[in-house]
């Protein structure tokens, strides 16, 4: 069996998933018993409700890896396939003329009537997707300069558009 964490991976926990310290020796020693390994320990702190609060424009959980297993028919008919591709298509277009950024990030937040005040957030989310666009390139050695232009789907408000714009002709 594998020796719990010592105190010093909350502490640090605390300081860089949350912001701040421990509130209190009891808090560091119930994280150190329970979490054997860094990572459960770090996937603790990025599902944690607190962190969540302070990163809205995060959806971590499926970037970890945490999402369950689903079971997806991909057979299809081809009026089951025109009826899904009918049903997508009303259902982007109504949400894209009715809560546009809210269809593009579903936070509360971004919701038509609150967007005034969260646009900020908004637009700065879209640095955390270059971030895994880059990794993601660089992951399996693709070097950026090599493309002249690209094309990007779901564009909705532009909110990535612009970043794309500063990297392609």
């Amino acid at each position: 069996m594998d020796e719990p964490l010592s105190d010093e991976y909350s502490i640090w926990g605390y300081r860089l998933f949350l912001d701040r310290e421990p509130e209190s020796e009891l808090t560091i020693k119930r994280r150190t018993g329970v979490f054997k390994s860094s990572k459960l320990l770090r996937q603790h702190f990025l599902t944690s409700e607190e962190f969540v609060a302070k990163n809205p424009e995060w959806n971590l959980f499926f970037y970890l890896g945490l999402s369950p297993k689903m079971d997806v028919s991909t057979e299809l008919t081809e009026e089951q396939q025109s009826e899904l591709i009918q049903h997508v298509q009303e259902t982007w277009e109504e949400l894209g003329n009715s809560d546009p950024h809210w269809s593009v990030l579903s936070q509360d937040s971004y919701r038509s009537d609150k967007i005034e005040r969260s646009q900020e957030d908004f637009n700065k989310s879209a640095e955390i997707d270059m971030m895994i666009l880059d990794s993601t390139l660089e992951r399996n050695s693709i070097d950026l300069s090599q493309f002249n232009s690209c094309r990007e789907f779901g564009c909705g408000v532009g909110r990535v558009t612009r970043f794309l714009a500063d990297r392609f002709d």
